[in-house]
């Protein structure tokens, strides 16, 4: 059975999709990342045809119509600036704006561009208003492509609960840190309109962060010894030599300051003996670099992934759902020294 990640049996969906995602899993691709790609290629497919060349977007959020059509030739993009009434996409929205984008062809490349292009006009809008207004975008080609699951409320959760304040008083504000960052970016689906790989990426990463933290409080890194010390102590400063040993010092400096590598191996193999090994792989040793979670998010810090972009959204997707495996994982072994 051809299925996604949470076990749904795919074929009886659209064929062509189902067709698309056979042949990019026989051409090597990951399962995830094949159903993905297929349905970003799904969704350009169905461009319809009085667009023409151009991709329609509604853009919705905090702001008051413009006095005529805008039209920003560098941007290739017309705002339209009759407001779009009883729209259900964007719920209380002050104002809801149909704005077109020119794009060469029907294509998933054009439409990333298209989209980059317009993330620069909302961003540029953005700082105009100096981040006092909330403004976001919707497409009908690509607004549905994304899930939810939907649980009664509370389920477990007094469980959980009690379980968290069994913790000490400072470890247990850093998991509860945890958990607004493993809440906060996840759109409802009544936001979905907004895609959210990145933005769950970040902050899952941020959660992390935030739980190994608290396992470094709860059981310390064992501190180096005198005679270490003392060993490095002697390189870094050994009077026979002309120039100071650096990678003594280097050494020095992480012993005494151990980064967010180290304290993240101790805190996974300390709470997370038995699947700690996959867990630092996937975090930091991985044979693709271009996989090790840790230099995803740093690649996502320095401009490395934009958001909202379909392509970068289906590749990321199945590291952001390991590294939720990873956060998911060591807050339950945290839990469980308690429980």
């Amino acid at each position: 059975m051809l299925s996604r990640s949470d076990g749904t049996d795919v074929t009886k969906t659209t064929p062509i999709l189902v067709q698309r995602a056979r042949e990019l899993i026989a051409a090597g691709c990951e399962t995830q990342l094949a159903w993905s790609l297929a349905q970003v290629d799904e969704a350009i497919r169905r461009w319809p045809a009085d667009w023409g060349n151009e991709l329609e977007v509604l853009v919705g959020g905090d702001f008051l119509p413009p006095g005529s059509d805008l039209v920003h030739k560098e941007l290739r993009i017309t705002v339209y600036s009759q407001p779009l009434r009883n729209t259900t996409v964007f719920g209380r929205a002050l104002c809801v704006l149909r704005v077109r984008i020119s794009v060469t062809t029907h294509s998933v490349r054009d439409y990333s561009d298209a989209i980059r292009r317009l993330n620069v006009l909302l961003g540029s809008q953005a700082v105009a208003s100096w981040g006092a207004s909330g403004i976001v975008w919707w497409c009908a080609l690509t607004g549905m492509i994304k899930g939810s699951r939907a649980e009664p409320f509370g389920s477990d959760a007094a469980t959980f609960v009690e379980l968290l304040y069994r913790l000490p008083e400072q470890t247990k504000h850093r998991v509860e840190a945890a958990l607004y960052w493993m809440r906060e970016p996840r759109s409802h689906l009544g936001e979905g309109y907004r895609l959210d790989t990145v933005r769950a990426f970040t902050s899952y990463w941020t959660a992390f962060e935030c739980l190994v933290a608290a396992a470094c409080e709860l059981v310390p890194l064992s501190k180096p010894s005198v005679e270490a010390i003392s060993a490095l102590a002697a390189k870094i400063w050994n009077p026979d030599r002309s120039e100071v040993d650096r990678e003594a010092l280097d050494r020095a400096y992480r012993m005494a300051s151990p980064g967010f590598p180290v304290q993240a191996r101790h805190a996974l193999r300390t709470f997370v003996p038995n699947d700690a090994d996959r867990a630092i792989i996937e975090c930091f040793e991985h044979t693709d670099e271009r996989l090790r979670l840790h230099r995803i998010r740093n690649s996502i810090s320095h401009g490395g992934a934009r958001a909202e972009d379909l392509i970068a959204e289906a590749h990321l997707a199945p590291r952001e759902a390991e590294l939720r495996r990873v956060v998911w994982g060591l807050l339950s072994g945290l839990l469980n020294k308690v429980a």
